[in-house]
């Protein structure tokens, strides 16, 4: 999935690949799926990912060619922390 993420510095589109949905949203992709084919009239992406605003994660970025060279702006999470004393913790 891709994020808009903001803070004080700024905007930026984030892209997350499957476990790091499954920890941000505390679903598994399969069932996100399975529920979307299910019922797809349901916004159930929209509605996981709008619990999000508002809320606080640190992300750690995995920068390319792309982002260096070209100055894409589109950043793929390599890891994904709940809070700041997670962030400590792993540091």
């Amino acid at each position: 999935i891709q994020l808009k993420v903001q803070d004080s510095s700024g905007l930026a589109t984030f892209i997350l690949f499957d476990s790091k949905v499954e920890k941000l949203l505390n679903i598994l992709v399969k069932v996100l799926l399975n529920k979307s084919l299910e019922e797809p009239d349901e916004v159930i992406l929209q509605v996981q990912i709008e619990n999000l605003k508002r809320k606080q994660f640190v992300f750690q970025i995995q920068l390319n060619d792309y982002n260096l060279k070209y100055g894409w702006e589109f950043y793929t999470v390599k890891k994904l922390f709940d809070s700041f004393e997670e962030t400590d913790k792993a540091i």
